[in-house]
């Protein structure tokens, strides 16, 4: 159970790095950004899943502290997953826009 923690862990590292990348790269075209961002999207969904199965795991156990990291982890897995979702549906369409002018 530790080490499913320790890799959601490790897996949000990684969308964070993502998504600070994203916004670094104005050079990319806007499709390629889309795309990215898609992944990204995708990437956090997963972990939102993961950490579901995680919780409910941790739950049979009936160790609070397990219980108390995977609710952590789920709620950190939500707030990615709907940073993503945002990026991709509203910023990123938005520079998509501008570039079919």
């Amino acid at each position: 159970m530790g080490r499913e923690i320790d890799n959601l862990r490790t897996a949000y590292i990684i969308v964070d790095k993502r998504l600070n990348k994203l916004t670094s790269l104005s050079a990319k075209n806007a499709e390629e950004l889309i795309a990215e961002a898609a992944r990204v999207e995708d990437f956090a969904r997963l972990a939102v899943e993961a950490t579901k199965i995680t919780e409910e795991s941790a739950r049979i156990t009936n160790n609070s502290a397990l219980i108390e990291a995977a609710e952590k982890s789920s709620a950190a897995a939500v707030l990615v997953h709907k940073l993503a979702t945002d990026l991709r549906a509203n910023k990123l369409n938005k520079i998509k826009g501008l570039n079919n002018l």
